[in-house]
């Protein structure tokens, strides 16, 4: 199996996959899903209770316009920075894998956010770019995602909470899967048959695609061949336009290649991901074969 990257984005990843079939490119398409891990806020803490108002004339009551729950929700969904060179799974971390589960956390494994908010008559919204992480400052959230809202604190309300975030996998949990929108599908080669024909009916339909774009009459670019398919569904059978365009232009699966397209959700970039998972399933593989000796000999 060969990959070639086919874009450069900081969240949208494309990739050619040569040399390979259905079966082997849906497994990297699970495994990107599912094995490849990633930091999440996993376990909340609340400060619960009251506190002076910054006056001093009154008390603030810890409570806010949201459910606890729906609270730890929105932060076990924001990206947390992960490094997977840096951090252990907790349950294989040197420092706390022969401890309980409740008194496992250390800076090898794990990563706590803090946020503090006192509310106002007009009310404050606290975003995911006031967690501050009090471990480990090289892990802030990212830039991009500062906006995202957490809660609403009023007047006479405060709020503070602390988030842990752990290695995980999204078999186990959405909000350990790196990726979304997972799609696959083969390369093909767009063939032009009749440029004449195709340039009368794209230029009828005002499609900003022009067969100039073919070389010795093909279009290679696997990216622009995807976007070409999309528009030649204007074309297609039922469409009352099938029999002017007459197949000007034809699309051809390469045998053997397929392109594998996903969203990163911004915890790490596109490539680490695929990195990862080609990792994940290289050791997968690996197992299985020495299982396979074991039980054949």
């Amino acid at each position: 199996m060969i990959i070639e990257p086919l874009l450069d984005d900081v969240t949208k990843g494309a990739y050619l996959v040569k040399e390979t079939d259905r079966a082997a490119v849906n497994a990297l398409r699970r495994t990107l899903m599912s094995d490849v891990p990633k930091m999440a806020i996993t376990r909340t803490m609340f400060n619960q209770g009251t506190t002076d108002d910054d006056s001093g004339s009154g008390k603030m009551e810890s409570t806010n316009v949201l459910p606890d729950e729906v609270i730890a929700h929105r932060l076990a969904m924001i990206p947390i920075p992960t490094n997977l060179e840096e951090f252990y799974f907790q349950d294989e971390c040197p420092n706390c894998m022969n401890l309980p589960d409740k008194e496992r956390g250390c800076q090898s494994c794990q990563i706590i956010y803090g946020v503090k908010a006192r509310g106002t008559a007009e009310g404050v919204v606290v975003r995911a770019g006031d967690l501050d992480p009090i471990t480990d400052d090289e892990y802030p959230i990212a830039e991009r995602f500062h906006s995202i809202p957490i809660t609403k604190v009023y007047e006479g309300q405060y709020f503070e909470v602390y988030g842990y975030a752990v290695l995980g996998r999204g078999r186990d949990h959405p909000k350990w899967s790196p990726v979304s929108a997972v799609t696959f599908e083969a390369n093909r080669v767009a063939v032009l048959k009749n440029a004449k024909r195709a340039k009368d009916v794209f230029f009828s339909l005002d499609i900003e695609f022009s067969p100039d774009e073919f070389t010795d009459g093909k279009l290679t670019d696997p990216l622009r061949v995807i976007e070409l398919d999309k528009l030649l569904h204007l074309v297609r059978t039922n469409s009352g336009r099938e029999d002017d365009f007459n197949d000007a232009i034809v699309l051809e699966e390469i045998k053997g290649e397929f392109i594998i397209r996903f969203d990163s959700d911004g915890a790490m970039s596109p490539d680490t991901v695929m990195r990862q998972a080609c990792l994940e399933l290289r050791n997968r593989y690996d197992h299985i074969q020495e299982e396979l000796k074991i039980s054949l000999n």
